[in-house]
């Protein structure tokens, strides 16, 4: 059988509608509450298309590759109308504009070339900053809007391309930036500022970190993108842990490209990372490990004496000339390790982080918040490496650009895929001199509850292909 798919705006419609492409375009969606435990998730069936009263479907483009597929195996032929100008939107690159690549970067840029959109999938370190000017300027002609989740990316994709562009054609949306007076051909926004972008008269749309992609109210700001192709980078495409990842091809499309650690490292584009396994000494939680997650949390890692002061004898017994960050999930732990570490400095963007009560906070008051000027400029330092010592909270834990880094200490305990990949990957810059990058996480075995949680992360790690090594303080 024949069936007709036909673009209309970011959907696809098709005619007529067949039933057995449902599972297909749906998935099983995993909802955690958080303010409890509970060892299984709610779990729903989520579809991405509808059908209307005349039978006719549809569904996100970027699904477009998934139907076709389907509906082949099981033996149709399908006409595909696009109504967009694809001379216009698919230029011929010129790729005499780009500057010299390292190798494997060219796959990418490739990849972009030949394609309608899709997912972008290389390590933390393999240039995506780099990248995404190179893609401006392989597209003179072209409207690109770059996105990204975090201020410090915009800033760094910014920088980089007023560099290689000049300021007449690049404008800023976001963070501590006034919104430019007419758009330039390259706006690069903030997730929270894309609607200030202009959208609508976008030809192509890099996103970065598209791993952060899902819910609904960025899904709804990508559908003022009406015609654009769209490119999402991400290191963890199969991170979320929520079953949404079919959200992101819906958005953006399948994958095109992915290089493995592996091949990143052989090619040069990354330092192999190494993990050093500490213990922890025994330690009296107490009142037990059994409430709300957050709870549990701060009485086994960011109240934990025991392991924080094991935290800090790692992190006094790095060579002075290394640098070293400790990262943490809260400005509460963040504080507590600067009150045995107070040579470090400590790097924290807005409020309190999910512990507005916390004693801790309230003694701090606003000493440790910085605003966007600050945040920018030690960043700056600690990229240049004139600063050496840092605890940082997750405002750092991806989009950062820190060649020089050495060691980097795991004080968070978070397990989610995505951060199990992200953070890490602040090692993998390549550095004159630097052959490869430490990084520091904690058996935790003082306890039942985080000591799985432990090896989840280590598990994360063997999957990603990093060499464990157990350590001790003796």
């Amino acid at each position: 059988m024949e069936y007709r798919l036909r673009r209309n705006g970011q959907f696809y419609l098709l005619e007529p509608w067949d039933p057995a492409l449902g599972p297909a375009l749906s998935y099983r969606k995993r909802t955690f509450d958080f303010g409890r435990r509970q060892s299984r998730p709610t779990i729903t069936t989520e579809e991405l298309f509808s059908v209307d009263d005349k039978g006719v479907g549809m569904f996100p483009a970027g699904l477009l590759a998934r139907a076709a597929r389907n509906l082949q195996a099981r033996g149709h032929t399908a006409k595909v109308e696009d109504n967009r100008d694809l001379g216009q939107l698919m230029p011929m690159p010129d790729f005499t504009r780009v500057d010299q690549l390292r190798t494997g970067q060219d796959k990418i840029l490739v990849a972009v070339a030949g394609s309608d959109g899709g997912q972008l999938v290389g390590g933390t370190g393999t240039g995506k900053s780099f990248l995404c000017v190179q893609i401006c300027k392989m597209y003179p002609t072209l409207q690109i809007v770059i996105v990204s989740p975090r201020v410090p990316v915009v800033n760094t994709i910014y920088e980089k391309a007023v560099d290689a562009l000049g300021s007449a054609s690049v404008g800023r949306y976001g963070g501590d930036s006034q919104s430019p007076a007419r758009p330039r051909r390259i706006s690069v926004t903030t997730v929270k500022s894309m609607m200030k972008a202009p959208l609508k008269e976008c030809d192509l749309l890099l996103f970065d970190e598209v791993h952060a992609v899902g819910c609904n109210q960025v899904a709804d700001t990508l559908a003022y993108v009406h015609r654009a192709r769209k490119f999402g980078f991400t290191a963890t495409p199969r991170g979320r842990g929520d079953g949404a990842e079919l959200v992101i091809e819906a958005l953006f499309g399948p994958i095109l490209i992915e290089i493995p650690y592996e091949d990143a490292v052989q090619d040069g584009l990354v330092v192999p990372i190494e993990v050093d396994r500490y213990s922890v000494p025994s330690a009296a939680i107490v009142g037990g490990l059994d409430g709300p997650v957050v709870s549990c949390k701060r009485k086994a890692y960011w109240r934990n004496t025991a392991r924080n002061e094991t935290i800090a004898a790692v992190a006094r017994g790095v060579p002075a000339e290394e640098q070293v960050l400790i990262m943490t999930e809260t400005l509460e732990h963040a504080i507590l390790l600067h009150q045995l570490l107070p040579e470090y400095r400590v790097v924290h963007y807005g409020g309190g982080s999910g512990a507005s009560r916390s004693r801790v906070l309230r003694a701090a008051g606003n000493r440790y918040r910085l605003g966007p000027r600050e945040l920018d400029s030690l960043r700056r330092q600690f990229a240049a490496g004139t600063l050496r010592r840092v605890i940082a909270t997750t405002v750092w834990r991806e989009g950062v650009d820190f060649p020089g880094l050495a060691v980097l200490i795991r004080a968070d305990g978070m397990t989610s895929p995505i951060s199990g990949g992200q953070i890490p990957g602040r090692l993998s810059r390549l550095a004159d001199g630097k052959d490869r990058g430490i990084l520091v996480d904690f058996a935790d075995e003082f306890s039942q509850w985080s000591e799985r949680r432990a090896k989840v992360r280590f598990g994360i790690y063997r999957k990603v292909g990093w060499k464990i090594v157990d350590r001790s303080l003796a």
